[in-house]
């Protein structure tokens, strides 16, 4: 899955997994990065530490490859409200 939204065209690495997976799932709720960082950036510092700690992330990344759009991840993502949440407060400005 390419990320279409992403703020930079940097080369991830592997310590950039856990924050690869939680563009991956923006990017599948056709969420904008960039907008979401710069208008909520505590919430989404939140988000990124909850989701780099996660302990779902193998399972997560599984499923974004698999099938990204099952949603079966909202039942294990400890963001999937706030996610949601961003993306209510998204489509209204777009």
């Amino acid at each position: 899955m390419q990320i279409r939204n992403a703020c930079s065209t940097r080369t991830l690495t592997k310590s950039d997994e856990g924050v690869n997976v939680l563009e991956r799932r923006m990017a599948m709720l056709d969420l904008g990065l960039c907008a979401i960082q710069s208008d909520h950036s505590k919430a989404y510092q939140e988000v990124k530490r909850r989701c780099m700690s996660c302990i779902f992330r193998e399972a997560c990344a599984l499923d974004l490859k698999r099938d990204p759009y099952n949603p079966v991840w909202e039942s294990y993502c400890p963001n999937a409200a706030v996610l949601f949440g961003f993306t209510e407060a998204w489509w209204p400005t777009r």
